[in-house]
């Protein structure tokens, strides 16, 4: 077998040891070609030793594998000279998860951390010529379950009896299943391996740290060395550029083993939150030299400058919660992310930029990395830096009580948080690290027992003074750290429900069965979880269900094997009951759910956004799916947009027009934004009948101040309302802005759609433009349309607006792009365009 063989800045040889290696099972049965990097279930798939546990209930035909030792081995040359090095290093970037390495026969080292960089001494155990190598991974399963017999700590979420250990492991906790997904445990050399033969003076790791001032920027660069002893006068040279310009340089001696310096950017560009301005990157090069100028070893870091802060100070409502992005509050706008797949060798390329893309379409300005899942690749935190999305970063607890007592244990997750904050200090997006997702309010007691910790447990872990808050000032000081996703700093800081402080993760619609306008009751400091669950569109369940078998029905087997929330398909359709008519059939449903989801959590966003400055910020749960089924995100598996995503392009947009209906019949008008200046623009409005006809309309000029939590306008209906009845009328209103940028638009039912008056809005095409990027759609309504949206059964549409609500004779023109060619007739002979009434009216 062979490897790529290349030189490192001609002091040191890297032999890239991935491609094809032996796969086999501990026990012989089985043997095949496994890819590195990789995991087992992706090269059994590969070799069709197992079927998609995607499809249909194959999941439980694949537990086996997670139960099972697996072996990786391969043979590689390396040359005579590799043996005169001083250090020769197995450097594996991510082993999965409980591994041994043995290099010839001898045993060179191990791990047991999915999220830690493993480095192993191999020169002893090498000669020249051909050397093998072998990778041991011992079953997650079956270690946590054994784990959990000999040191038991309670478990909390998910009752899957083999995921019963798994707060002993460190790995992917989404992996032993969640309520979104299946439980699928990997193993594997999951990221880059290679050897790295050296004797030279190496740059260890670059720390990169900003200080603003009137002055410009200072960029403070620190880099401990390795293997620098014997060496004297070692420099330095530190170059910051941005487009190629150079902008600061340095030339700097080593002192005691590390180089520190520090550089002044004059006239910096700032980088900026998306939506709040551009996020401009420099690029921050470091080479260490001997005294003749020799180059050692060089680091790279691409860094934006800004600063972030944390906002927690006394106000009237108790203390807030707010981040700050160079001086400027901002409203964060986004979601949650959990792994783009539970398998991640099945990720497209491409996948992660296009959701992190789609994220930014819908307006959002920040993503938090939820603590069940992975610290994501450097792919993930480029596309951040460049696409200007604040990262919210968890660290990898979720859920459960953990043995934070256990000295293993503890250094463990010690090394494993050193690793992540100094591989992330210098990102430009990272802008809070946060201990855990809901421990303190899942799991915490005064005294252990009935699947709780003692505060004693949890607090020298945890809090803002414990070993991980420690780490975070040591490695990453100038970003905060946050104990526990959610957590309170008045009064009980597990009290859920108290909205005078910290993050809440807001359930009561979910979880609690409380109406989709309780939301609208709710005003917490910064909502960091909410949602409610839609299934998938019906292409995309079509590719894991058998309609001929049955499948397709909500109720099916195969379709509740999917539904991993307990009774989550009887709480959407409890809801469904609450607001809408029952629809007919299978497919309607599924498009029903949909408008459902995206209702509720437009209804959430828009009213916390009417909030601020007191509610600064909504995370919605989730983005994004590992698997295709019902779930709370807003794109599922494939990459498609459900009726979520593009009702938050809506209500997250820089400045957002929203209608509020009081009891007296008065409508209160509000227009939202973060700008540093006052909006001041035309607004005008009608009443319509359902029908079409004009009741009454209005005009006038407003002007609204940035995050003013209060009414703009008022509009008194109380007599249109009792003349014609709530359930017959729409309210339609639009603002121009002075300033010439896009006019918005808003609009306002009065009653629940399962009582409005709906009837045959006449719904047609009357124009389709083909242009270079699509179709431009023109539809019109005779008369109010509500939910309406376009789809096509042959190809995936990306529309420039769907999911809106149409008023009889005002045509709408979509911008619609496809996600392969197709020219006009193939287009426009299947393009469907429904709208509510289609759910449940034949």
């Amino acid at each position: 077998m062979t490897a790529n063989l290349t030189s490192h800045a001609d002091t040191a040889q890297v032999l890239d040891l991935g491609g094809t290696w032996s796969l086999r099972s501990k026990d012989g049965q089985y043997d095949l070609p496994g890819q590195v990097p990789g995991c087992v279930h992706a090269d059994l798939l590969a070799a069709g030793l197992v079927p998609d546990p995607y499809y249909r209930m194959n999941e439980h035909q694949v537990q086996w594998v997670g139960k099972t030792d697996w072996v990786y081995e391969r043979v590689f040359d390396v040359s005579k000279d590799w043996l005169s090095y001083n250090c020769v290093a197995l450097d594996c970037e991510g082993l999965d998860t409980l591994a041994r390495v043995v290099v010839n026969g001898e045993e060179c080292g191990a791990a047991n951390n999915m999220f830690r960089r493993w480095r192993f001494d191999v020169r002893q155990a090498l000669v020249a010529g051909e050397n093998s190598i072998q990778v041991f991974f011992e079953s997650s399963v079956n270690y946590s379950l054994e784990k959990i017999k000999q040191a038991p700590i309670p478990h909390v979420f998910w009752d899957l009896p083999d995921a019963k250990g798994r707060a002993w492991i460190r790995k992917q906790q989404s992996q032993f299943g969640w309520d979104w997904g299946p439980m699928i445990v990997t193993s594997g050399i999951h990221a880059p391996i290679r050897l790295v033969a050296l004797d030279t003076p190496r740059l260890e790791r670059v720390g990169v740290r900003q200080q603003h001032s009137q002055k410009g920027v200072v960029v403070r660069v620190e880099a401990p060395l390795s293997q620098f002893e014997g060496y004297s006068a070692l420099r330095s040279k530190i170059k910051i550029t941005r487009l190629g310009m150079e902008v600061a340089s340095c030339d700097v001696e080593s002192k005691d083993g590390v180089l520190d310096a520090e550089l002044l950017i004059e006239q910096p560009e700032l980088w900026w939150p998306a939506g709040m301005g551009e996020q401009p990157l420099y690029d921050v090069e470091i080479e260490l030299r001997d005294e003749l100028g020799g180059v050692f070893d060089v680091a790279r870091r691409h860094i934006g400058l800004r600063e972030f802060k944390l906002v927690r100070e006394a106000d009237e409502w108790g203390e807030s919660f707010a981040f700050e992005a160079n001086g400027r509050r901002f409203f964060a706008k986004g979601a949650n992310w959990i792994p783009a797949d539970v398998i991640p060798s099945r990720i497209p390329k491409g996948r992660i930029r296009s959701l992190l893309g789609d994220a930014v379409d819908a307006n959002m300005n920040m993503i938090r990395v939820w603590g069940g899942g992975v610290y994501e690749s450097e792919e993930f935190y480029d596309i951040c830096d460049e696409l200007g999305l604040c990262v919210w970063q968890d660290f990898m607890f979720a859920c459960a009580p953990y043995p934070t007592t256990d000295p293993s244990f503890i250094e463990n997750v010690r090394q494993e948080a050193i690793q992540a904050t100094q591989r992330l200090n210098h990102r430009a997006s990272i802008c809070l690290w946060c201990g855990n997702n809901e421990l303190e309010w899942l799991n915490m007691a005064d005294t252990p027992g009935n699947g709780k910790m003692s505060w004693e447990q949890y607090l020298p872990f945890f809090d803002f003074d414990g070993m991980l808050g420690t780490v975070v000032k040591e490695n990453a000081p100038d970003t905060t750290y946050w104990p526990c996703s959610p957590l309170k700093t008045i009064g009980d800081r597990i009290d859920v429900m108290d909205e005078r402080s910290g993050d809440n993760h807001v359930w009561g619609v979910w979880h609690s069965g409380e109406d989709i306008d309780w939301y609208r009751e709710t005003a917490p400091r910064f909502a960091s979880e909410f949602g409610f669950q839609g299934f998938p569109e019906p292409k995309t369940m079509a590719a894991v269900i058998d309609h001929s078998l049955g499948d397709g029905n909500l109720c099916s087997q195969v379709v509740d094997h999917r539904q991993r929330a307990g009774a989550g398909t009887g709480r959407i359709m409890y809801d469904l009951a609450r607001w809408f008519k029952l629809p007919h059939d299978f497919e309607h449903t599924l498009w029903l759910t949909q408008i459902l989801q995206s209702h509720c959590v437009q209804t959430a966003v828009e009213h916390w956004r009417r909030c601020a400055p007191r509610t600064m910020g909504a995370l919605y749960w989730q983005l994004n799916d590992v698997w295709p089924g019902p779930s709370w995100s807003s794109i599922d598996y494939y990459g498609r947009w459900k009726g979520l995503h593009y009702v938050m392009r809506r209500s997250f947009a820089p400045r957002l027009l929203s209608v509020v209906s009081a009891k007296d019949g008065v409508v209160e008008v509000h227009l939202t934004h973060e700008e540093s200046r006052w909006v001041k623009g035309r607004l005008t409005w009608t009443l319509t009948a359902l029908t079409g006809e004009a009741i009454k309309s209005g005009e006038a000029e407003i002007t609204a101040k940035p995050m003013m939590g209060r009414p703009v306008y008022w509009i008194d209906l109380a007599d249109q309302l009792a003349e014609y009845g709530k359930s017959s009328v729409a309210l339609w209103l639009e603002f121009e802005p002075e300033d010439a940028q896009d006019v918005l638009s808003a609009n306002l039912f009065f009653e629940r759609p399962k009582h409005m008056g709906l009837s045959n809005p006449e719904l047609a095409v009357v124009g389709c433009e083909a242009n270079k990027s699509g179709f431009d759609v023109t539809i019109k309504a005779e008369r109010c349309a509500a939910w309406v949206w376009l789809t096509h059964p042959e190809v995936d549409l990306r529309c420039s607006d769907n999911f809106f609500h149409l008023r009889g004779g005002q045509p709408k023109t979509v911008h619609v792009k496809v996600n392969q060619p197709l020219d006009h007739e193939q287009f426009i002979q299947k393009l469907e365009v429904k709208h509510l009434l289609n759910t449940y009216a034949n």
